[in-house]
């Protein structure tokens, strides 16, 4: 496991607001990626979802280009979690662990055809943001052998993500101006 540092983190405090002044894909995705490292998490994505197309649209993600299709297409619809994550609003949370036993997580399309495959055994979603026409949030996996945050990861969990919803917010308040 990554060492948790002072310096990783203020990095990807950094990264948070070039991605949000860019607006380049490949600088959201290198956000991702410092959470993701720093966290020592498995497949993720940070995420919109679109109201008027009722989609989550991938913005940027560690997990591989057939997986992500895999889930554009057809897995989103499926995710038993579908409704529970479009609902919840900033500073709220989803927890696999804490809302689904294993034995039903288990049973599901979502695990058996394509989490299982990536090794996702615990899953959070936290939301960015809570617009009429769009939400955006960030959601980190586990496998089964590592699936608790600890007690530092959850302190680090709770201080970037103010700062991701601000940038995240910023990048769309930019994006509308230009």
């Amino acid at each position: 496991m990554p060492q948790l540092s002072d310096k990783r983190i203020f990095d990807a405090l950094n990264d948070m607001y070039e991605a949000a002044k860019s607006g380049a894909p490949d600088q959201w995705v290198t956000v991702y990626k410092d959470i993701s490292n720093i966290l020592s998490c498995g497949p993720g994505a940070l995420t919109a979802f679109l109201p008027r197309t009722n989609n989550f649209e991938i913005v940027a993600s560690t997990a591989d280009q057939e997986s992500l299709k895999a889930y554009e297409e057809h897995y989103q619809f499926v995710s038993p979690f579908r409704e529970t994550l479009i609902k919840l609003k900033p500073g709220e949370y989803f927890s696999r662990i804490e809302s689904c036993t294993n034995e039903e997580y288990e049973k599901t399309e979502l695990y058996q055809d394509l989490f299982r495959r990536q090794g996702v055994y615990q899953y959070e979603y936290h939301p960015l943001s809570d617009r009429p026409d769009l939400r955006g949030g960030i959601s980190f996996s586990r496998p089964r052998s590592n699936v608790s945050f600890t007690k530092n990861e959850r302190a680090v969990i709770n201080f970037l993500l103010p700062h991701l919803q601000r940038a995240f917010q910023l990048h769309l308040a930019l994006t509308r101006v230009q």
